[in-house]
């Protein structure tokens, strides 16, 4: 169980990287 919750935990932070990431390139395609 405690293994399992810190993966969560790992890909949660990883998820919140790679949309911040994303919000990146969506504007730099609306400025195109």
């Amino acid at each position: 169980m405690g293994k399992i919750k810190r993966r969560d935990e790992i890909k949660r932070k990883g998820n919140q990287r790679k949309r911040k990431i994303y919000k990146k390139h969506e504007r730099k395609k609306k400025d195109r």
